[in-house]
């Protein structure tokens, strides 16, 4: 009889890449901004994940002998290390937004983003041509087959209450980029985001501190069998709040 079972890994991921933005911002008024953004995918020339994984399970005592007839009171199992090595390209993201000034005491501004994600890619120029050539035909055409381009929306507002203390707020909604088609039910994927925080400003220092509220469900499935109907995902819910301090020192 199993009196302890234990499954680890260790997971590790490295890599670099290259992306370039631009944008520019047009004044129409005085009290009008009006931006536009470019960020262009970004090129990871090469990841390399690295897995661990390990199985120790405790048994009784005298519940199970190995070939030599002595009690076996555990049992590990050590997973061979597993190492992958490939380049991936991230979604195309355009921008654009508009704030309306209110004199020098605070601004509201609203934003607009679009991400392809229909535009990512991968491969693995590090196995042969024939393998890369494999891999990127089945996994290329999933991020068609599964993914949909998105659209995300920021609103935020700042005000100055005194000569140096200010404070803001804003609202965020990141769209789901997966299909419809791609859960069995609606988990509600989009993200919702609300944050708010202070400011305090002279010209020596600043000070910053902020507050944001996320919320958004995920899926979750541990294994999946040839008949969808013998298996089930759990749908969870995942809430949580960060909080960033920054300091400054003009010179």
């Amino acid at each position: 009889m199993v009196n302890n079972l234990a499954y680890t890994e260790d997971y590790s991921a490295s890599g670099s890449g290259l992306n370039l933005s631009f944008g520019m911002i047009y004044r129409p008024l005085d009290i009008v901004r009006v931006g536009f953004s470019v960020t262009t995918p970004t090129w990871y020339s090469n990841i390399s994940e690295t897995k661990d994984a390990s199985l120790y399970a405790a048994f009784n005592p005298n519940m199970q002998n190995d070939n030599n007839g002595k009690p076996i009171s555990s049992i590990q199992y050590n997973l061979n290390q597993q190492i992958f090595d490939y380049q991936l390209t991230t979604p195309l993201r355009m921008a654009t937004g508009v704030a309306f000034f209110l004199g020098k005491k605070g601004f509201v501004s609203a934003d607009v983003e679009y991400v392809n994600y229909k535009g990512m890619s991968v491969g693995s120029s590090d196995s042969p041509a024939s393998v890369n050539a494999d891999f990127k035909s089945i996994v290329n055409p999933e991020f068609k087959n599964r993914f949909d381009n998105a659209f995300n929306f920021k609103v935020g507002a700042e005000y100055k209450i005194s000569g140096i203390f200010n404070v803001r707020a804003g609202v965020a909604s990141k769209a789901n980029p997966y299909k419809a088609s791609f859960d069995k039910q609606d988990l509600g994927r989009t993200i919702l985001q609300i944050s708010g925080g202070f400011g305090v400003r002279t010209s020596d220092y600043y000070i910053d501190f902020a507050l944001v509220n996320s919320s958004y469900n995920t899926g979750y499935t541990p294994y999946e069998l040839s008949n969808p109907n013998n298996y089930y995902s759990a749908k969870i819910s995942n809430t949580f709040t960060s909080g960033v301090l920054s300091f400054g020192l003009f010179f």
